[in-house]
C-alpha cells in the first residue's frame, strides 16, 4: 500500500526490509539494528541495493529506505519524540549517507506495520522485544496527515490485518519450545492477540537450502485485543 509505513526491527543484513521496500509498495521502511558492525554493514547493504528497490518502485510517492540504530529496552523506555542522535541516514540510491541523522523513535511512532525476521531465539532479550511490539502497537499518537490510522481496537481474534489498526508481522524459525513459551506467554501478559499463519500459503520467492524445513518458520501478526495499563 502506498500510504503503508514500515519499520523492521532487528533487520541484520537488511534483506527483509529491502525486499519489502522493493515488492511491496510501502511508502518508506525504516530498518533498525543496534551494534556499530552491523549498522555499518546494513547502511552498506542499502547503498549497494538501493538501485535494485528503485527499479521496481512504481510509485512516486515512496519516500526511501533509511537505516536507524533501536536498542529494545531503551526503546519502550522512551516517551514518543525522545531525540536519538545515534540514527544514520542512508540514502536508498546509494547518493548520501550521514546527517541528518534519521530518528528511530520517531520513525516507530509514524509507522504502520512493524516488521521483524528471525528475532525470537535469545531468551534473555523477548521481554525487551515484547515491550516494543507493545508499545508500537498501544501507540496512539502515530499519523500520516489526511491519511491519518485510526484505531479500532476490538475482540475478533482472526490474523487479518486492518488497515484502521496497527500490526506487526514477525517471520522466525521455530527452534526451541522453551522460547517460543515464554514469548507467547509475555504477549499474553500485554494483551497482544498473536495469529499464526500457514506457511504453506505464502509463495517461496528465494528456493534455496535450509538448514531446518521450511515447515519450521512460524509467521505470526499481532496486534492489541484491548489496550494495556503499560508495556513494561
Amino acid at each position: 500500500d502506498a500510504h503503508v509505513v514500515v519499520v523492521e526491527l532487528g533487520a541484520g543484513v537488511g534483506f527483509t526490509g529491502l525486499i519489502v521496500a522493493g515488492v511491496s509498495g510501502a511508502k518508506s521502511v525504516h530498518m533498525t539494528d543496534y551494534t556499530e558492525a552491523c549498522m555499518e554493514n546494513l547502511a552498506y547493504n542499502v547503498m549497494e541495493n538501493g538501485g535494485w528497490v528503485v527499479d521496481r518502485r512504481e510509485c512516486v510517492d515512496f519516500e526511501g529506505v533509511t537505516v536507524g540504530r533501536l536498542e529494545w529496552g531503551e526503546y519502550s523506555n522512551k516517551q514518543n519524540g525522545d531525540d536519538d542522535v545515534n540514527d544514520a541516514v542512508v540514502d536508498v540510491s546509494g547518493h548520501a549517507i550521514g546527517h541528518p541523522w534519521a530518528n528511530s523513535i520517531k520513525a516507530l511512532s509514524n509507522a504502520d506495520v512493524l516488521i521483524a525476521g528471525d528475532v525470537v531465539y535469545l531468551v534473555e532479550a523477548i521481554p525487551d522485544l515484547v515491550a516494543t511490539v507493545c508499545k508500537f502497537l498501544s501507540n496512539h499518537n502515530h499519523s500520516h496527515g489526511h491519511n491519518s490510522v485510526h484505531h479500532h481496537h476490538s475482540d475478533n481474534d482472526n490474523g487479518d490485518i486492518n488497515r484502521n489498526e496497527r500490526v506487526a508481522i514477525f517471520a522466525t524459525t521455530y527452534r526451541n519450545k522453551k522460547t517460543f513459551n515464554l514469548f507467547e506467554n509475555e504477549l499474553e501478559k500485554r494483551s497482544i492477540v498473536c495469529v499464526y499463519h500457514s506457511i504453506e500459503s505464502l509463495p517461496n520467492i528465494f528456493p534455496c537450502y535450509f538448514n531446518q524445513p521450511r515447515t519450521d518458520v512460524r509467521v505470526c501478526t499481532m496486534r492489541m485485543k484491548k489496550m494495556p495499563m503499560m508495556c513494561r
